[in-house]
């Protein structure tokens, strides 16, 4: 019966795996292969998959679980949290374990005895001590320390300025056709992000400017996603449930977990969303069908999506 139950659990997250729902952090890797999980959702199910992102195993995790130490498949490098009770895909985060560090005991010095410089005479009026004579300026060996040459101040590139609505470009869409953007200005002005992101991105945050494209019968947001990043060269990396990276930049992974990854993120609360006519649906990018006049923008989040600008058409 157990093993059916298990099935069941393993199905359902593979049909529903589009579906995000993010939650505070629930989970710390200790090593290479445990992870200690903590919840208080009814029943969670953590699925893992190998680098081929085919599913490799899953546990189960119930209710009141404070700190239950998990195996994880030898082959897997990633983990996706399905939470029964809500139907819903978890974010895990997941932090590299830290050992205490031992404290460093640092030893106290002993002052060294002052030696005496004096010369003691013995006679019968008593002992009497004589000064060494000084040694004239003139004749001192004096040693000159020469002053450090201090190194060159690195040249520091300047952030570029992005404007709220710098480089989208008003489209006027005709009938049988849609518009789409691929907009990735919060990874340029988000506090958390680094040179490396920022200097290998567009100066205005457009990694695909809008246009309008021909709409084609049964056409998804996936599909217009990757005819879009074919115009550009723009590697995606994912798939019509899930999109993981645009080009450079993409979600959140921990590196020990995925150290092949080729993309770069911002922070832990990174990722790629949607928003159609400025909505966001609840669907994953393959399975949201494009209407004629719809106008898709592709948006780089560093913050669950709390940091989409306010919609304006465009």
């Amino acid at each position: 019966m157990k093993k059916i139950i298990l099935s069941l659990i393993m199905t359902l997250a593979l049909i529903f795996q589009g579906t995000v729902s993010l939650a505070e952090d629930l989970f710390y890797i200790t090593n290479e292969n445990n992870i200690i999980a903590k919840t208080d959702k009814s029943v969670i199910v953590l699925s893992f998959y190998d680098d081929s992102n085919r599913l490799c195993g899953a546990r189960i995790v119930k209710e009141g679980t404070k700190g239950a130490e998990i195996s994880m498949p030898d082959n897997s490098v990633s983990v996706r949290v399905w939470d029964m009770e809500n139907g819903s895909y978890i974010t895990p985060v997941l932090s590299p374990y830290v050992p205490t560090p031992t404290p460093t005991v640092t030893p106290t010095p002993v002052p060294t005895p002052r030696p005496n410089t004096g010369t003691s005479g013995g006679g019968g009026g008593g002992g009497t001590v004589t000064k060494p004579a000084a040694t004239p300026k003139a004749e001192q060996d004096t040693e000159v320390t020469p002053e450090p040459t201090p190194e060159p101040t690195p040249e520091v590139a300047e952030r570029p300025k992005v404007a709220a609505t710098n480089g989208i470009e008003k489209v006027k869409i005709h009938e049988g056709c849609y518009a789409l953007v691929i907009d990735c200005r919060n990874a340029i002005t988000n506090d958390d992000s680094t040179e490396d992101i920022w200097e290998n991105l567009p100066p205005n945050g457009i990694m695909s400017r809008a246009v309008q494209y021909e709409l084609e019968e049964g056409m998804t947001v996936y599909d217009a996603l990757m005819l879009a990043a074919s115009d550009n060269d723009l590697e995606v990396v994912g798939d019509s449930n899930y999109v993981r990276a645009i080009g450079i930049i993409g979600e959140y992974y921990n590196v020990k977990l995925n150290p092949n990854a080729t993309y770069k993120f911002v922070n832990r609360q990174s990722g790629w969303m949607y928003r159609v006519n400025g909505e966001v649906p609840m669907a994953p990018v393959g399975g949201y069908k494009l209407q004629d006049g719809d106008r898709v923008e592709i948006i780089y989040t560093c913050a669950y999506g709390d940091d989409l600008a306010e919609y304006i058409e465009w």
